[in-house]
């Protein structure tokens, strides 16, 4: 069986080496019309410090595609896969999988549609290894991943609202009034898809207001691993772990890449953990 993924999961090689995760798929970036392939041609501390602050319009990601998915999935022609791409909610990775897998006419190879992206991701990327490493098959492994991505979730920090802006997510009136009253705007990963639940002023603030959230909405499943993630905010996530004092700092902290970091900009801080309530 060989489990594969893509950048998204944002997995650092220390991660990738002791999950024995077998491959990591880039995904593309373009940037002033020029296409980097992300962890491979761009970096996710230039892309935060020098490219990002720069930009007029955003960055625009693209996905993998189903003929990269053929020759991908024809590297092991007789090996069950169990494929975890980035949600189906967020990008065409997951259809175009589905589509290389009936190209190929292969019935061993297991899509899953885990919900999640970066962090979140990583997460579930470890839960599907260890359920390997602890002989389940592919099937099985699949199965049991797809019955946790009802539940998986991700409470994110957003320090600007630039990016929002940018993206089409706020108009430029509320992204200058927000930035004025210095306000976070705190965003959810539920189902698949990124909203935003709560908005506060000043750091401390949201902090204290999307632990009230978690609290409010979901039952942290302790039976999984919690993941922490941001985006060079070692402040920030310093914040966060202390309002969740009961997840360590043993927990995984990594950093937010280039593919998710297009739209929720530098400082961004989250928590990812599964959740005992379904989306």
């Amino acid at each position: 069986m060989r489990i594969i993924t893509d950048s998204s999961s944002d997995l650092t090689p220390e991660l990738i080496e002791r999950f024995k995760v077998d491959l990591v798929i880039p995904m593309k970036i373009s940037i002033d019309g020029k296409e980097y392939l992300d962890k491979v041609d761009i970096q996710d501390e230039p892309f935060y410090h020098k490219i990002l602050p720069a930009c007029q319009s955003l960055p625009k990601t693209s996905q993998v595609t189903a003929n990269e998915f053929c020759e991908i999935f024809s590297r092991y022609p007789d090996e069950e896969l169990v494929v975890l791409p980035i949600s189906s909610g967020l990008s065409g990775t997951y259809s175009a999988a589905l589509v290389a897998r009936e190209m190929l006419g292969r019935k061993d190879i297991y899509v899953v549609d885990n919900k999640a992206t970066a962090l979140a991701l990583a997460l579930m990327v470890q839960i599907a290894c260890e359920k390997r490493d602890a002989g389940l098959s592919a099937r099985e492994v699949a199965e049991q991943v797809e019955a946790l991505s009802g539940r998986v979730r991700v409470y994110a920090l957003v320090e600007t609202l630039r990016y929002l802006v940018l993206g089409g997510r706020l108009s430029k009136a509320a992204g200058l009034v927000g930035s004025a009253l210095n306000l976070k705007p705190i965003i959810t990963l539920k189902g698949g898809v990124l909203s935003a639940v709560g908005k506060a002023r000043g750091t401390r603030a949201a902090v204290k207001l999307l632990r009230e959230l978690v609290d409010a909405n979901e039952r942290i499943d302790t039976n999984y691993p919690v993941y922490y993630g941001h985006a060079f905010n070692d402040e920030g996530i310093a914040l966060l772990q202390q309002a969740f004092p009961e997840y360590p700092t043993k927990a995984p902290v990594l950093t937010v890449g280039c593919i998710v970091g297009t739209h929720t900009g530098p400082k961004v801080t989250a928590i990812s953990f599964i959740s005992e309530v379904e989306a």
